[in-house]
């Protein structure tokens, strides 16, 4: 009996997510800030905070462990401020990620990525033994943040330690200066190793951590991921880590987005993080929590409202969020950001973003069982993007500012933000996450838009998933070089050629807009239109009697090829997707979407996220017009809807969910 009891009280605890419960897939997901401390702060002022988190239904902190901070001037070592802090955290059962920081300049606000040389490196060894060695006894202790926002485009080489570590890489790697075909290729050496580079230090930093600690989970939260996507290699990042995480602040990352679609850009960033980290769990570790006023980049100073920050939220976690994060709960008083980001204000009192995030909180306590075990209902479609394509528009674009910059990610991006048009969730997968391992594709949809490079790997799984069944997607410049910046279709040895059933005759630069006319609809594209020569394909459009989009039956899949930007032009364009939407919806299989959950038709400025619960669903709706909408949902089988929780009074009938401009609702479905 006492055993029975037992064991059914620490499920209990596993399942309400209380403190010392590992992090898993199913654990209740957690809403929680930053407590940024500082010297000067009274012990009051840190007991307060704690205690608003615990009375905002908020149960995860994390405090940055400013080694400046712990140091006294003789050198010595000295933990009280950052005890109190911890001290706290238990008294009102808060969970604290602690965020490991070596002493840096007291003007460096993120801290440094790598050590400048070999003293530097032994100073931050030493300060994680002895940061982790004091504080690993707390109880509130719950990760280790190996490091703030790991992520640089290049690699330091002007700092010794980081050259040193170049030249045994290029030693220990065997390079060609040509390809097979006797043709020169320039290297990438640099971006490789800026990825290797990345792997190896956080691998480093989480073998000393578990030196002194073998029991606390070990996390990182790579920042700016839609731009440095080309410096993350999250399948490495899981042999060490326990959790992977992300920052994601609207005003430094989302600058390719519309700010009415910074839910959308949210949405992306977190499926990004989801794929990297696969069987792991994951978490939006930084959140903007408040206003920029000198820290806004490329002067986006903004301050999100309450709308925003429950859209966010909400995102996170029906993308399997197992937590949000907001940098900061209280603003940080001296030094750079001094009084910015936060969800107090200087009075301690809740803004109204605080009091929006502490609803979301309330609701996934009250809705613990639901929403514990969230996992995003599959669509079916994947799109794909690969670092070689980014590390290749770079090279080639030899910091021009071309109008190609960017356009290896805002093409994928564009498919993503019109299928969220027609209510549909999509996978965003770097091409190294995504299984080709499965025996049959029927009924699944792969896209590749403007993947500038592809190499013979990506090709053979292409064409394997084609052949069990898959349809395959691709527009733009896709396959237009391989991983070494060459043109295949210049040297006569075109990868993709049996994967499309054609290969490009040129791209041609257009002085005005055009259009590809297929059956009904007509796709706007502009700048580069491919035009090609088929061996096998069937051709879909003429321009002047010229090909330039074609079908292409492979296996038991088919190929579609448009080479020219329609995704990106509807991307710029000004009718919300509807025309790529509306060509879209007849390219999806009809079993896909008889099964999948959707809007009954376009519907712009409208997004939904769905995932299951058990035998359950639950769906996020979000209003980004301005007016209020009735909007008809379709479901797989007889569901019947009821709203857990809607930010200004929105209601279900039957399947139509009528909701006001910046509202969030979600729905349970039974």
């Amino acid at each position: 009996m006492r055993k029975a009891i037992f064991t059914a009280l620490l499920m209990a605890a596993v399942a309400t997510g209380a403190v010392g419960a590992a992090t898993t897939k199913t654990s209740t997901p957690q809403i929680g800030a930053q407590v940024f401390i500082e010297p000067g702060q009274s012990d009051a002022q840190i007991d307060l905070w704690f205690r608003t988190l615990k009375e905002s239904d908020m149960t995860v902190a994390r405090i940055r462990m400013f080694e400046r901070y712990m140091r006294d001037k003789d050198g010595g070592w000295d933990f009280a401020l950052f005890d109190k802090a911890f001290r706290a955290a238990e008294k009102y059962d808060i969970e604290l990620y602690a965020t490991l920081f070596p002493y840096t300049e007291f003007t460096d606000v993120g801290g440094f990525k790598f050590p400048r040389d070999d003293p530097h490196s032994d100073a931050v060894m030493e300060y994680i033994n002895r940061t982790v060695s004091h504080f690993k006894s707390f109880k509130s202790l719950k990760a280790w943040v190996l490091i703030n926002e790991p992520g640089l485009s290049s690699p330091p080489l002007n700092e010794r330690f980081t050259a040193r570590m170049y030249r045994d890489w290029l030693v220990r790697r065997a390079d060609r200066d040509y390809n097979q075909a006797g043709y020169p290729v320039p290297d990438f050496d640099r971006e490789r190793f800026n990825l290797w580079y990345h792997t190896w230090y956080l691998d480093r930093l989480a073998k000393e951590v578990r030196k002194y600690d073998a029991k606390s989970e070990l996390h990182v939260n790579p920042h700016n991921v839609l731009r440095l996507y080309g410096s993350y290699d999250f399948p490495a990042w899981r042999n060490f880590l326990t959790t992977l995480g992300g920052s994601a602040h609207a005003s430094w990352h989302f600058s390719m987005f519309k700010r009415n679609a910074y839910n959308i850009a949210m949405a992306a960033n977190s499926e990004m993080l989801r794929s990297g980290a696969g069987p792991l769990p994951w978490l939006m570790t930084e959140l903007q929590g408040g206003n920029n006023i000198f820290s806004g980049m490329s002067s986006a100073m903004m301050c999100p409202t309450p709308e925003e920050t429950t859209q966010w939220l909400w995102t996170v976690m029906l993308t399997e969020g197992k937590a949000g994060i907001f940098w900061c709960l209280n603003p940080r008083a001296s030094g750079a950001e001094a009084g910015e980001w936060a969800l107090l204000n200087f009075k301690d009192k809740p803004s109204g973003r605080m009091v929006a995030a502490a609803s979301v909180a309330r609701t996934i306590r009250e809705n613990a069982a639901l929403l514990s075990p969230l996992k995003v209902v599959e669509s079916g479609i994947t799109i794909l993007y690969n670092r070689e394509s980014a590390w290749t528009e770079t090279r080639q674009g030899r910091g021009r500012n071309t109008k190609m910059e960017g356009s290896s990610i805002n093409s994928p991006l564009a498919y993503f933000e019109a299928l969220a048009a027609l209510g549909i969730q999509a996978n965003l997968k770097e091409i190294r996450e995504v299984d080709f391992s499965e025996s049959d594709y029927s009924g699944k949809v792969m896209i590749l838009s403007n993947q500038w490079a592809v190499d013979q790997t990506l090709v053979a799984n292409l064409e394997k998933f084609v052949a069990a069944g898959g349809k395959l997607i691709v527009d733009g410049m896709s396959g237009y070089y391989d991983y070494n910046a060459h043109c295949t279709a210049a040297s006569g040895n075109f990868q993709m050629a049996k994967l499309l059933g054609a290969s490009p005759v040129e791209y041609g630069l257009m002085e005005e807009g055009f259009g590809i006319t297929l059956g009904q609809i007509t796709l706007p594209a502009r700048m580069w239109m491919g035009v090609v020569e088929t061996a096998g394909a069937t051709s879909l459009a003429q321009i002047d009697s010229r090909t330039v989009a074609t079908s292409y039956r492979l296996g038991k899949g088919e190929v579609i090829w448009i080479p020219s930007l329609v995704g990106l032009t509807a991307r710029e364009g000004k009718d919300g997707y509807q025309t790529l939407d509306q060509w879209l919806t007849g390219q999806l299989p009809g079993p896909m979407l008889d099964k999948a959950f959707r809007f009954a038709a376009f519907e712009r400025g409208v997004q939904m996220l769905t995932a299951s619960s058990g035998k359950e669903y639950v769906s996020l709706i979000v209003n980004k017009s301005s007016q209020q909408r009735t909007v008809p949902i379709l479901t797989p089988g007889s569901l019947r809807g009821r709203v857990i929780f809607a930010g200004k009074g929105g209601s279900i009938d039957g399947s139509q969910v009528t909701i006001a401009p910046e509202e969030s609702i979600v729905i349970r479905w039974q």
